[in-house]
């Protein structure tokens, strides 16, 4: 959202307007949504949504347990494929270590998520 606001304080010559407000949101909203996608490219689109209704029930931020996400994969895949699988979502950052469980480590991007993949 940085950017954005930096440009529209610059066309509203310093100052803050309601139009200038809603502007910086909706792109703020479409950078983030950017860079969600980015971080999910590496994966088909039937992997992301096998992941997201391990978490979908849950409140942003609340974990999951290691064999309750692997266990949702292995419906979908053979183990290794599952495991390898949860790995590649932990190295790009898409779940991460909370607590004694996995999360999405971004409450919006596991809004994104459900709401995009559910």
């Amino acid at each position: 959202y940085v950017e954005p606001a930096l440009n529209q304080l610059r066309v509203d010559k310093r100052g803050m307007t309601t139009e200038g407000l809603n502007a910086i949101l909706e792109a703020g909203r479409a950078g983030r949504a950017a860079y969600y996608k980015q971080r999910i490219h590496s994966f088909r689109g039937d992997q992301i949504h096998r992941l997201t209704e391990s978490v979908a029930e849950l409140a942003p931020g609340e974990p999951v347990a290691y064999k309750d996400i692997v266990s949702s994969l292995m419906t979908e895949y053979e183990s290794s494929e599952a495991k390898q699988l949860f790995h590649h979502f932990l190295e790009k950052g898409i779940l991460a270590k909370c607590g004694l469980g996995y999360a999405v480590p971004i409450p919006s991007m596991h809004t994104w998520l459900v709401d995009e993949f559910i």
